[in-house]
């Protein structure tokens, strides 16, 4: 029997229906086989990982980046092609004055604990959305496994591209989901996406999802508290620092939805390596979504969902918006 919703907060699940003792053992259940997940997953990356060194971005940052510029390398805020990377940059250099270069066990371990974390978080945010647990533990293990961009996996430096969706399921999850006063929870929530601006242009589609969020959640103004030092941060070091880096080029206008489309339908597809299974998974959430808008309006649980697809959007936006620069980059390190 449907009753009101339960408010959740930090440990708690939101349900439709007042929790009981079978709710409570199959979150139990489905939390044991996302430990499960979680640990198959550490040993098959680590295992996928034995053998790997050092190579491309990561001997740049390690020979060519210092605390400050200089001659003969650049300091912590200088574009990492288009990236404002301040933290992962820290983040090698402190490995590499403890480490140096004797084992690169530390360096990739950067990436397959942000991945790892990221499953986690992922998995609390689809229980938090009226997911069913072992629905969202199943989702949770094929995103674990190797798949859709698993290179990224086993390449350290690529932490700067992961760890921003880390950062912003977390803001995500620390933030309360009502009230219209902005907390120390927001404040922290803030924090991390301002840790995640200074990891990658991956930031700022995060922050649009977590500002969307609070907005539907709470209203504009705890929205706007959230979201307001992260982007003045990054505006700053835009303004200062990122708009010496390699200029983008604007794509043709035409082509963009043809690219988003095909960004989402494929990422989706790769998963069972069918293309139409992503289009029948697109053209289904799209179906589905706009029944329900009709059926019940919008309502809560359906805020972070809508957030991430809308981020998903915008990821691949700017995506085809840098490619040029991105491809005119490899080919000059290519060249050199």
């Amino acid at each position: 029997m449907r009753t009101r919703a339960v408010e959740s907060d930090w440990g708690r699940v939101d349900t439709e229906r007042s929790p009981t003792t079978h709710d409570d053992a199959v979150l139990r259940s489905a939390r044991w086989g996302l430990v499960a997940v979680v640990v198959l997953a550490a040993g098959y990356l680590t295992s996928t990982a034995r053998g790997l060194w050092f190579g491309g971005d990561e001997w740049f940052i390690i020979t060519d980046r210092g605390l400050t510029d200089g001659p003969g390398h650049l300091g912590l805020f200088e574009p990492h092609f288009e990236h404002w990377s301040t933290l992962p940059i820290l983040a090698f250099r402190g490995l590499y004055s403890v480490f140096g270069l004797h084992t690169y066990w530390p360096y990739i371990a950067l990436p397959i604990v942000a991945h790892l974390v990221i499953v986690v978080l992922l998995w609390q945010v689809m229980v938090r959305s009226r997911i069913d647990p072992w629905v969202a533990t199943c989702a949770c293990g094929v995103f674990a496994a190797a798949g859709t961009g698993f290179e990224n996996l086993i390449n350290a430096w690529q932490v700067q591209l992961i760890a921003p969706l880390a950062l912003g399921l977390a803001a995500i999850l620390v933030a309360p989901e009502s009230g219209r006063r902005f907390t120390g929870r927001d404040a922290i929530a803030s924090t991390f996406m301002a840790a995640a601006m200074m990891c990658s242009g991956v930031a700022l589609p995060m922050l649009a999802v977590v500002g969307l969020v609070l907005l539907v959640r709470r209203g504009w103004r705890v929205a706007a508290l959230t979201v307001v030092v992260p982007t003045v941060m990054y505006a700053w070091w835009y303004l200062v620092y990122g708009r010496k880096g390699p200029r983008v080029a604007a794509p043709a206008p035409r082509k963009v939805p043809d690219f988003v489309w095909r960004g989402l339908t494929d990422t989706l597809g790769d998963v069972a390596r069918l293309e139409v299974v992503g289009v029948l998974v697109v053209l289904a959430v799209a179906g589905w979504l706009a029944y329900r808008l009709g059926r019940r309006g919008f309502e809560s649980d359906l805020a972070v969902p809508v957030a991430l697809a809308v981020g998903g959007v915008l990821l691949i936006l700017a995506d085809r918006l840098g490619s040029k620069t991105r491809r005119e980059s490899s080919l000059t390190l290519a060249d050199a």
